[in-house]
């Protein structure tokens, strides 16, 4: 599509910097000033004084009328005069440790007090009253190394009955239990499942040849367990062929001893 001379003249631009011409297509953006980008007037060093009285400081930048130091003032106090707090204090305001003149004796103190940290709480463990040795973590809430242990303890405790409560869980449990014992005795071959071997078993006890339960909860004598034929102790492998299906109290009399010392096969 042609585009008039009159058009073209009205699209006509004169370079700011440097006086040339050159020419601007309406639709690419705003009126352009400069031909070029080495033609962009450069920002800084600002060599203009602050309007301040007796500052002789520069300007921040090209539009500014202030220097740093009263744009600081201004955000901080409100105006451009300088807020001087004058206070002496014999004690520190947050632990009143004296302080000799400071209002807190450390950058710890002075953090706590502008959080609203009390300086005495009360152990969630053993209700005692203490003072935190830190804003986070667990030490707001307890008093020392022994409660923490005690109230991590608990909360094994808490999830592990809570586990228990479904049989995905523990299933999940007996399965970390039989692991770790069978690490600790490093005789781990591979991780076994108590449901599958009562499946392989058939749900009947290799030690008495009776049936066991499906529905016996622990620590009912019938509820079956995963025993091993050779016991860990003395070398045996925790893996499937070396795991049979055996009631709880049949487990219990063997203990450590193989299936062939007591004579119930």
């Amino acid at each position: 599509m042609a585009v008039s001379d009159s058009k073209l003249r009205r699209l006509e631009r004169k370079c700011a910097t440097c006086g040339q011409i050159f020419w601007f297509e309406i639709g690419k953006g705003k009126t352009r000033k400069y031909c070029d980008k080495k033609c962009w007037p450069k920002p800084g060093p600002y060599t203009s004084p602050c309007s301040v009285d007796g500052c002789d400081k520069p300007i921040r930048s090209g539009k500014s009328i202030y220097c740093e130091t009263h744009y600081y003032r201004i955000r901080r106090n409100g105006t451009l005069a300088l807020r001087v707090v004058v206070g002496v204090w014999d004690n520190c305001q947050y632990c009143n440790a004296p302080t000799g003149g400071l209002k807190y004796c450390n950058s710890a103190c002075a953090a706590r007090h502008s959080r609203g940290n009390p300086l005495v709480r009360q152990c969630v463990v053993c209700a005692a009253s203490f003072s935190p040795r830190s804003g986070h973590g667990p030490d707001r809430h307890i008093c020392s190394d022994g409660c923490e242990a005690l109230r991590a303890r608990q909360q094994n405790r808490e999830h592990y009955a809570k586990s228990m409560l479904t049989a995905r869980g523990r299933e999940r449990v007996r399965r970390a239990e039989y692991k770790r014992k069978a690490t600790k005795l490093k005789a781990f071959v591979e991780d076994v499942s108590r449901d599958e071997v009562m499946a392989r078993g058939k749900w009947k006890c290799h030690l008495c040849r009776t049936s066991i339960p499906k529905d016996a909860m622990w620590p009912d004598p019938l509820f079956g367990t995963v025993d091993h034929v050779l016991p860990l102790a003395v070398g045996g492998k925790h893996s499937y062929a070396n795991c049979k299906p055996a009631h709880l109290r049949c487990n219990c009399v063997k203990g450590a001893k193989p299936v062939g010392q007591l004579g119930l096969v």
